[in-house]
């Protein structure tokens, strides 16, 4: 048992070492290619979560990694001076963590681990949000107050930024039809209306891949793996696609209340789910028809890429997840001799 509380710590520091590493090392690359550093940046973060995950597996109970985040918490505090700052620093890794932890432990799917990640990411958004609200506003909890300044500076960088004086860049604008400063509100408007989307898909992506990882790890080893299920196995239940059509049905016929940007949110993250449910349907068919393992994944990535650069076939790929939800498209398959 002492062992496993050794580990426990040591994939703890390894956690935060990594979360750490995701802030400071994307800088560093970010001088010599954009990608090099979104790509640091995730796989930083997802090795933190997967890390986490590995000290909640190897804890005798939560009372050492929960002692952990308190400590990593207060030294984040101490160092940055902004309690905002510290609690969005754990959420980079401790929402889709524990859930990867837990649903392991617990012999959950993927479904359930997801699921559990989005519960843990909205409370702890929630307390990263009010705490935001207390510090900025003086402790008043005003939402101008904290938010007014913030939202006015973003507002004049992006102004600022779009407003260079660069024949290039004012050809473009002249193409689009479009001022540079008008241009800088949309970019504004959009950024702000699609925070929760970004926030929500950001620990939807990380637990996903998390979890695969955690599978493929543990393959190599004695443990037990098969609860886990495979990738061509996921689909949605038939009320989340029920959920779905309503956010979408609501959006549409609320579009001039302010209610409706909760709607579009609960619509966009539901996309990437559908998205997944469909490609995982699409793996499905091709293993079924016996694709080499070359020939399928390539093919996954291709419709993955295509997904989130053509409205035209991520709607196609969504509509294959709802169809999955409500009809069991695997039987019918193997039942069809096709």
């Amino acid at each position: 048992m002492l062992k496993k509380q050794i580990y426990s710590i040591g994939f703890f520091i390894a956690s935060v070492l990594l979360a750490v590493a995701s802030l400071i090392l994307p800088v560093f690359f970010m001088s010599f290619s954009w990608v090099a550093s979104i790509v640091c940046f995730f796989a930083s973060v997802i090795l933190s979560c997967v890390m986490f995950a590995f000290s909640v597996t190897n804890a005798y109970s939560l009372l050492i990694p929960g002692i952990g985040v308190i400590l990593a918490f207060l030294g984040s505090w101490l160092l940055s001076g902004s309690a905002t700052f510290s609690i969005l620093f754990l959420i980079i890794f401790i929402p889709a963590g524990t859930a990867l932890g837990l649903g392991y432990k617990n012999k959950k799917m993927l479904n359930a681990t997801v699921m559990k990640a989005a519960v843990n990411a909205v409370i702890l958004g929630l307390i990263a949000f009010t705490v935001l609200i207390g510090e900025f506003s003086g402790g008043s909890f005003d939402v101008k107050e904290a938010l007014g300044p913030m939202t006015e500076k973003l507002k004049q960088y992006l102004i600022e930024l779009f407003s260079v004086e660069d024949p290039s860049v004012s050809m473009v604008f002249d193409r689009m039809e479009i001022s540079p400063k008008a241009f800088a509100l949309f970019i504004y408007d959009y950024f702000i209306t699609n925070i929760p989307t970004f926030y929500m898909s950001f620990v939807l992506i990380e637990t996903v891949i998390g979890f695969w990882i955690i599978k493929g790890l543990m393959k190599r080893t004695d443990n037990q793996v098969s609860f886990m299920g495979r990738f061509s196995d996921c689909k949605i239940s038939y009320v989340g696609s029920i959920f779905y059509l309503i956010c979408v049905c609501c959006y549409m016929l609320l579009s001039e209340y302010d209610i409706a940007i909760a709607f579009y949110n609960y619509s966009n993250i539901l996309r990437l789910v559908f998205i997944y449910a469909g490609v995982s349907l699409i793996s499905y068919f091709l293993e079924f028809k016996k694709f080499s393992n070359f020939a399928r994944n390539l093919i996954l990535v291709i419709v993955i890429v295509i997904s989130f650069t053509s409205t035209v076939l991520s709607s196609l790929v969504i509509f294959l997840g709802l169809l999955d939800s409500g009809m069991n498209f695997r039987n019918r398959i193997e039942n069809s001799g096709v």
